[in-house]
């Protein structure tokens, strides 16, 4: 049987917060998926949480771009279209709202394209308004594994 984009879509949207954490994956309290964002298109999930930053209440939308085999450039910036567009209505709706937000991009899928510069954007676009995470799953005999991927380098960078 093969697993497939919607069935990862169907656990992570349906299953307990804290077995999925258990798993290797933290989600925001609400999420809601297959949400049109105007002409920017359908994302398969968006999460959002409110936080509080140095005394400012500040909204935490998480959009989440899930893949049934490998996550590449071509991943990342259909997100990035999802997170313009979110970013669009919410300057829409108020300079106060948009600056009181950080949106992040989270992309889920059996592997990572390690083969571009790609897999560099991490550890650069982890700044106060933006934030981009990497994750493969794996599904196994205990169920399903979540693993994170960051700081990636070349293996010889040469200084």
């Amino acid at each position: 049987m093969k697993f497939l984009e919607k069935d990862l879509e169907e656990i992570i949207f349906t299953e307990q917060r804290e077995a999925l954490l258990k798993c290797g994956l933290k989600l925001p309290k609400r999420l809601r998926r297959q949400i049109r964002i105007g002409n920017y298109g359908r994302a398969d999930i968006i999460g959002f949480e409110s936080s509080n930053v140095i005394g400012i209440n500040r909204l935490e939308i998480t959009v989440y771009e899930l893949k049934q085999d490998k996550i590449s450039v071509s991943a990342f910036l259909q997100a990035v279209g999802y997170a313009k567009g979110i970013q669009s209505y919410l300057n829409k709706k108020g300079s106060d709202f948009y600056t009181r937000s950080r949106i992040n991009i989270v992309l889920i899928g059996k592997e990572v394209d390690n083969h571009s510069s790609f897999v560099y954007l991490p550890s650069l676009l982890d700044g106060h308004y933006f934030s981009l995470r990497l994750y493969t799953y794996e599904l196994g005999i205990n169920g399903l594994i979540f693993k994170e991927h960051n700081n990636y380098s070349l293996v010889n960078e040469g200084f």
